[in-house]
């Protein structure tokens, strides 16, 4: 992680614009959303509290979202700060005190290092517990709870041997658990001996419990590609597409990128010919937005337009 540039005085007024363009009153509603979906929350401190922010710590406090709060010793804090740090702060976040923007710098990166690493060593302990209470029982609507979990810890290990078999139990016992059926079509999709098409059966199911889960979706027209049916997936990537602000952030913006290079497949495998410019503007399309964004995943997928571009025109010269 890297926040802040050579010259330390840009940094302040970097810091200085996010404080201006910050809101005084309550944060909106999609602000609110983007809070909710985050995994950490940042919470930089200078003299004054702003009535968002503590509607941002509520909902963290709520979501069970891990706080790092860092605070200036540069400012004073005012009477509201200081009655929210003490009531509010001490209890929930982990605490972290700076003078310096390279010091808050190193600051951010040592806890968020500490975080994860303690986390997963939690997760660990956990998963290990979870697996044991779950191999104990049998599978019943009661114990489907767990019995997922289980599953979940075991896929993340990549254990999938015994992962799958489970994924396959839940489903076919609730057939309204997503989470089981997606799992279970991600496995059939990527992991050999492959089953393409069981994989669409089952993300078709996800999609029906949850309509708009933009993964499931995007998983399904994937799926749809392998399983042979091009036309299909196009109609799912054009269902998906208008949603994707690719201007919100860089992830958003890979996602359009790489949703176009496999909608541009779809499009070869149709096998005709009126598709291939379509084909070709979407390749052009994930160009400018993946050169736009440049980082590590954008550079991946970068490197696959080429091999497109060959295999759309194999597919329409063997058609």
């Amino acid at each position: 992680m890297y926040l802040f540039g050579e010259d330390i005085r840009l940094d302040y007024v970097e810091l200085y614009a996010i404080e201006m363009w910050a809101h005084s009153t309550s944060p909106q509603e999609e602000y609110k959303a983007g809070v909710l979906e985050s995994d950490i929350m940042i919470l930089l401190l200078g003299s004054e509290l702003r009535q968002g922010v503590r509607e941002e710590v509520q909902l963290a406090k709520e979501k069970g979202i891990p706080i790092l709060a860092f605070q200036c010793t540069r400012y004073e804090r005012g009477d509201d700060l200081e009655a929210f740090v003490t009531k509010e702060l001490r209890q929930n976040a982990t605490w972290y005190e700076y003078k310096k923007a390279h010091e808050l710098s190193e600051k951010v990166r040592e806890s968020l290092t500490k975080l994860i690493v303690e986390g997963f060593k939690q997760w660990q302990r956990l998963g290990v517990r979870v697996i044991q209470e779950a191999d104990g029982v049998s599978t019943t609507p009661e114990s489907l709870s767990l019995k997922l979990d289980a599953a979940l810890f075991r896929l993340s290990k990549g254990d999938i041997s015994k992962a799958k078999p489970m994924f396959e139990e839940i489903a076919a016992l609730d057939r309204g658990n997503f989470e089981a059926h997606f799992q279970l079509a991600y496995i059939l999709d990527n992991v050999p001996p492959y089953n393409h098409q069981e994989a669409v059966e089952h993300l078709r199911v996800a999609t029906q419990i949850r309509p708009e889960d933009f993964a499931a979706r995007f998983n399904l027209a994937a799926a749809l590609i392998h399983a042979g049916e091009p036309i299909e997936a196009i109609k799912n990537f054009d269902l998906i597409e208008w949603k994707i602000d690719f201007r919100r952030n860089n992830d958003a913006a890979v996602t359009l990128g790489k949703l176009c290079l496999f909608r541009a497949e779809a499009r070869a495998n149709t096998r005709d010919p009126k598709q291939r410019q379509a084909a070709l503007n979407d390749l052009e399309k994930a160009r400018m937005i993946l050169e736009a964004v440049n980082n590590a995943a954008a550079r991946y997928w970068l490197e696959q337009i080429e091999d497109r571009k060959k295999y759309i025109d194999q597919q329409l010269t063997s058609s």
